[in-house]
């Protein structure tokens, strides 16, 4: 008697978190039928593209809105996305009963692009991640799982995808052990839904009209390895700032707004209703 086959997944995902959420995939019985990724060059981890590469797992890097795959290569029983940077078109998703995709905020909140960055520049004190059904609205889709955590006072953009890297094929087995009970997905509330763009390095110049709090919460969100908030001396030269705290010392020594001078081998710089001390820094020549 032939030994039926497995089902099949179509994966599109990069970086750590679709790394780690790809043998999540295979242990509830998919077979990955071809996975849709992007380069890297970073050469310090292992890449999605890497591990096809090294497993033999059909794989390519075509953004599909140029329908650069044929019907064949795309149609399987699960569509995945994990981290990817292509929006998949309507005809990809037509193939799928079971499209689902992975989202760093709790939707409906903080829909879009880099939702964690966002949520703490905004001072959140929570976040999480979502599993939905995809559509062809973004972050839009019923949602079948999520899991939230805490966002303290001193995480950076980087230590939530840190624990987004442990959380992403977590929530993801969550999800998919969900939709093998039956579980029929809850529709979002979209009166409750929040929008955030794409953050680019030159978004984060510094606002001295923000309070202390925001700009600290500003600068915190982009630190290191993230580009950086910074700001410009009065001689020119660009600070870019990884961690600051609000200045609680004698307020005589606040300079006016805007104004940055060195203080105890940093910097303090004057804001709104106060000041902040720059204690993680770097100083371009």
């Amino acid at each position: 008697m032939e030994k039926p086959s497995k089902p099949t997944c179509l994966f599109a995902g990069f970086g750590p978190l679709a790394l780690h959420c790809l043998p999540v995939v295979e242990k509830h019985g998919y077979q990955i039928k071809h996975v849709l990724t992007h380069s890297t060059e970073n050469t310090s981890e292992k890449s999605l593209m890497a591990h096809c590469l090294d497993q033999g797992i059909p794989h390519s890097l075509h953004d599909l809105r140029k329908k650069q795959l044929a019907a064949g290569e795309l149609r399987a029983n699960l569509l995945v996305s994990v981290n990817y940077r292509y929006i998949l078109p309507d005809f990809v998703l037509s193939y799928f009963d079971r499209k689902l995709n992975l989202h760093g905020s709790l939707l409906p909140k903080y829909r879009g692009r880099t939702p964690h960055v966002w949520a703490i520049i905004n001072g959140e004190t929570k976040t999480g991640v979502t599993c939905h059904v995809m559509d062809d609205r973004v972050d839009y889709g019923d949602i079948v799982h999520q899991t939230e955590i805490s966002i303290s006072p001193r995480h950076t953009g980087a230590d939530i995808i840190h624990e987004f890297e442990k959380i992403y094929p977590e929530c993801l087995d969550a999800a998919l052990k969900k939709m093998a009970s039956g579980f029929i997905p809850v529709p979002q509330d979209h009166s409750m839904a929040t929008y955030f763009g794409k953050r680019t390095p030159d978004m984060g110049h510094i606002d001295f009209t923000k309070t202390p709090r925001a700009i600290v919460n500003f600068i915190r969100a982009q630190a290191h390895p993230y580009p950086g908030a910074y700001c410009f001396l009065s001689n020119g030269r660009r600070l870019t700032v990884n961690k600051a705290e609000e200045y609680m010392g004698d307020q005589s020594n606040i300079p006016p707004l805007g104004l940055i001078r060195q203080y105890n081998g940093g910097f303090l710089a004057g804001c709104e209703a106060g000041a902040i001390v720059f204690s993680d820094f770097h100083l371009e020549n």
